[in-house]
């Protein structure tokens, strides 16, 4: 292995799982990935406890109780060491290092074999940041001299699949990936794969170098296919040191459609791969690294969020499902949910806007899918379905199997949730103010937004007794409250999904009037259309505030009895109780005012102007302390609505649990949930919309509304705005801005502006 110098520990993640349990807890937080495949780097390919995973990220087939999943996929790292027939085996609990600088995972392992000799093995694994279908892993075994009949097995290990609903019940599972053909070809070993519900076809290959093998043997084993390299340990100088002999390895893997593998990479070399990787690393964080002088633990919390988002969406593509775990695990099935265009997108847009461009490009072309799902479900326009899979339709079970309780619970947000589709609508509009890109707006964005507001249109029937257009039954975003009439973020963001159509259509939104007009020709959008989309946007209920001051959650919501309030704080520590916690495992509506997550708090994050500063003041104060903060997207809205309150210190308590959730907010004994990538974006939120209070005015213009923490010397963020590229640093004493590239920029903080000019070398 070539060396790579020393990285400083605050870029390095050591991860040890303390018990049997934990290893599919550390496998998650070992996750490596491009936007192509993701892998789960198992601490031990035979421990029942381990979940290994292989993701590609367009490979689904039909799934167990779900329409499509995406597949657990024959995983590249079968890896054992053997002295005869005997295996060697950790000494005790391994720690394993995610080198976050590299963008890679290292691990050395003692290991004790049956005569107690102490065998050392050292990998270094990537999964390649510019080649999306490569992976590689490089390895050396430090061996006492003396020891002989040692044998390295290397094999694609096809034994664990999907298990049901992405490992709701680990005893149901469904191995996808039927191997029809295994050929050996010198150092390489190649699987032909076919889906078993699709057909779809996969090649997998598999190189592996040694310079000490004495010979190849074929492995073929229960689902296992790969080689046996028996080494030569012999000292014969050259690659022994001292009393030891290094044998050194290396294994190149690449995984894809047949068409998609590239077959110039055959004998490419591991070291030269690995520096490769390392220095489009190194770019990416030159490029988009975020500085917190201050405070070292929320710098590298941030920090391996920033990872795990980078390395899950480039190098970046023209059209992507983004499943809600990225590619860390089969949790939802591979499913895209809203929290894509709520948080993702959001960093996404300011950071390399066109991930954000082909998640709305995958929405626009599948625009038949939301058209379909609307109208069988009795809508018109497009329904974006709560769970989307890559296939554009509708994913979430209607039922959950409790295992083995042997009974079904019903799924209700299938039904319910109908804020989605003015969630994508929303993300057009973020996505077009943050970049200017009217190409896109003209192309796919108009669409999407005139389509989403027919479907808000259906949704809303009149009632003559509240003299109003009211939605009934529905579930918002806090999953705590099903079947509740008029819930206040669902009607407004629907109103709002009209009124952004309508502004589209007038020209006051970007879109020139001749391009509206077609758009809407070809929609067949009439003026009567218009005027009816103008009638409920102008009469659409939202409920009664609480004690006339609190905005109601939803109607009805003041009748409910009000819950214990939660104690102050944001750690670790479950606001539950045990009767609360088998309400929400049960999928039963909460009797009490208890929220899972706050909506009126997501509706004044994404809507700053919806509320008053007083009256956003009262419903932080009323909703925090009744949030369970149950759900990973919990954090965002109140640690960027706290911000703008200027309370920095709860702001940066929920930055602290966002960028933290599954380093310290997830159970750690038989995990299966994957990484938490929205909570990851929504840490990026706080301290871009919050602690920045970065706002897009005009194409010309961007406004800042700076808040640093007071223990906090300053903060440095890269943006991308409107084809700039610029850093924004935020000191005591205010913001400054420097502009990488792009055209002259004025920046307005608070009555104050400023213009900068391009400076790339500048201060």
């Amino acid at each position: 292995m070539s060396g790579t110098g020393t990285t400083p520990a605050d870029w390095l993640l050591p991860v040890t799982a303390a018990g049997p349990r934990q290893a599919a807890y550390a496998e998650a937080l070992l996750h490596l990935a491009n936007s192509h495949q993701g892998l789960r780097v198992p601490l031990d390919i035979d421990d029942p406890h381990s979940e290994p995973g292989f993701f590609l990220r367009d490979v689904y087939d039909t799934g167990v109780g779900v329409d499509r999943e995406i597949v657990n996929l024959p995983h590249p790292l079968g890896l054992r060491v053997r002295q005869g027939y005997e295996r060697l085996r950790p000494d005790g609990p391994v720690t394993r290092t995610l080198d976050m600088r590299d963008g890679v995972v290292r691990s050395t392992v003692p290991l004790t074999g049956p005569e107690g000799h102490r065998v050392v093995l050292t990998t270094v694994t990537a999964v390649h940041a510019t080649r999306p279908s490569v992976g590689v892993m490089t390895g050396t075994l430090r061996v006492p001299a003396g020891v002989t009949s040692l044998a390295l097995d290397v094999f694609w290990d096809n034994t664990r699949g999907n298990a049901y609903l992405g490992g709701a019940v680990p005893e149901l599972a469904m191995v996808h990936t039927h191997v029809d053909g295994v050929a050996h070809r010198g150092n390489a070993v190649e699987l032909d794969c076919r889906l078993n519900g699709t057909g779809e076809r996969l090649l997998l290959t598999a190189d592996t170098h040694c310079e000490r093998v004495a010979r190849r043997i074929p492995l073929t084993e229960f689902r296992r296919w790969g080689q046996t390299l028996i080494l030569d340990t012999e000292d014969r100088g050259g690659t022994a040191e001292g009393d030891e002999v290094v044998v050194r390895f290396d294994l190149v893997w690449r995984a894809g459609r047949a068409q998609d593998v590239a077959d110039e990479l055959r004998g490419a070399v591991a070291d030269e791969l690995l520096a490769e990787h390392r220095a489009e690393w190194h770019r990416r964080w030159r490029a988009h690294g975020i500085a917190v002088d201050g405070d070292p633990e929320v710098q590298k919390a941030v920090r391996y969020c920033l990872f795990q988002l980078l390395q899950h969406e480039l190098p970046a593509r023209t059209s992507a499902v983004t499943p809600a775990r990225g590619l860390s695990g089969c949790y939802h099935s591979g499913a895209t949910f809203f929290d894509t265009e709520l948080h993702k997108d959001a960093f996404w847009a300011w950071t390399v806007p066109e991930v954000a461009r082909a998640h709305l490009v995958f929405r626009h072309e599948h625009l038949p899918e939301a058209r379909e799902f609307a109208r069988t479900t009795g809508f018109a326009g497009a329904r974006f379905p709560e769970a989307a899979n890559d296939a554009g339709r509708e994913n979430g079970p209607h039922r959950l199997l409790d295992y083995p309780e042997n009974r079904d619970i019903t799924e209700w947000s299938v039904r319910e949730v109908l804020h989605n589709s003015a969630d994508v609508a929303y993300a057009v509009h973020r996505y077009h103010r943050v970049t200017g890109d009217t190409g896109f707006l003209t192309a796919r964005g108009a669409e999407l937004v005139l389509e989403t507001a027919r479907f808000a249109a259906s949704v809303f029937t009149w009632d003559d007794a509240a003299g109003a257009h009211v939605v009934r039954s529905v579930m918002g975003p806090d999953e705590y409250h099903y079947h509740v009439d008029n819930n206040h973020f669902t009607n407004a963001m629907l109103r709002w999904n009209l009124v952004y159509a309508l502004a589209l259509l007038a020209g006051t939104e970007g879109l020139p009037a001749p391009e509206a007009a077609a758009v809407a020709g070809r929609l067949g959008i009439t003026q009567d259309e218009r005027r009816h989309w103008s009638r409920i946007a102008g009469s659409v209920l939202i409920p009664a505030p609480l004690d006339g001051e609190v905005p109601a959650q939803h109607e009805g919501y003041a009748a409910l009895p009000d819950c214990p309030p939660r104690a102050p704080g944001h750690g670790p520590s479950a606001r539950l109780s045990e009767e609360e916690r088998a309400l929400a495992d049960d999928l039963r509506p909460f009797p009490t005012r208890l929220v899972k997550q706050a909506d009126i708090l997501l509706l004044a994050h994404l809507l700053p102007d919806v509320f008053a500063p007083a009256t956003l003041a009262r419903a932080y104060d009323y909703y925090e302390p009744r949030t369970a903060h149950e759900s990973s997207l919990s954090a965002a809205p109140h640690g960027v609505v706290a911000a703008r309150l200027g309370r920095a210190d709860a702001a940066l308590a929920f930055l602290s649990r966002a960028a933290r959730y599954n380093l310290d907010y997830t159970p750690r004994e038989d995990y299966r949930n994957g990484l938490h990538l929205s909570a990851y974006a929504g840490a990026w939120q706080i301290l871009v919309e919050g602690f920045l209070g970065a706002a897009p005015i005009d194409k010309d213009t961007l406004a800042l509304t700076p808040r640093l923490p007071p223990a906090w010397r300053e903060l440095t963020v890269p943006l991308t705005y409107q084809g700039r590229r610029l850093v924004v640093r935020l000191r005591r004493d205010g913001p400054s801005v420097r502009l990488l590239s792009g055209a002259k920029l004025r920046v307005r903080v608070g009555n104050a502006e400023f213009t900068v000019a391009e400076c790339p070398d500048g201060p």
